[in-house]
């Protein structure tokens, strides 16, 4: 009786454990701007992206005809090329360019990070808890900051400086 009683508990353990894990995961299925899927999951703790992991990860929404957000493009890019192992970039354009039109822009200004457009239905359900989540009013730019672990570890808005970027960087990396 007591190892039926025991063999219960765990099961109903286990079961408990699967429904929480199942109410605090949402699974995104996101199109970059060059077609190529990127998975992302926000669980309770913040947003894992499946190509990225164990990286310090910002997700920046931006705009392409916002001055700001065109001033950081160029901190971001480098920032790429000096941490490539330790830090992965996914922005999310917020004014309206389909996937076509981004590509272009992300051509034309050498970005080497990804880009997503709100012209895509799963892209859009992201964005949208992204913004809900955070309390995100529309502002731009917005600089979303990631852990190694894909824990929020801090928001800002407006243009960010490329000494705050490596500062942020070094922080996190370890």
């Amino acid at each position: 009786m007591k190892k039926l009683f025991i063999s219960f508990t765990l099961s109903l353990f286990t079961l408990i454990s699967s429904a929480q894990a199942e109410e605090t995961t949402t699974d995104y299925y996101l199109t970059a701007s060059d077609n190529s899927q990127l998975s992302a999951s926000l669980t309770n703790k913040g947003w894992r992206f499946q190509i990225e992991k164990d990286k310090v990860t910002f997700i920046v929404v931006f705009g392409h005809k916002c001055p700001p957000c065109l001033a950081e493009i160029p901190s971001f890019i480098q920032a790429i090329e000096e941490h490539k192992d330790d830090l992965s970039i996914v922005a999310i354009e917020a004014q309206g360019l389909d996937n076509s039109e981004l590509q272009i822009f992300k051509q034309e200004r050498g970005i080497n990070y990804t880009l997503l457009t709100r012209k895509n239905q799963q892209n859009e359900y992201f964005f949208s808890d992204l913004a809900d989540k955070l309390n995100w009013k529309g502002e731009l730019p917005f600089l979303v900051v990631l852990d190694k672990y894909g824990e929020v570890q801090g928001t800002q808005l407006g243009e960010v400086s490329h000494d705050k970027i490596e500062s942020m960087i070094q922080s996190l990396k370890q």
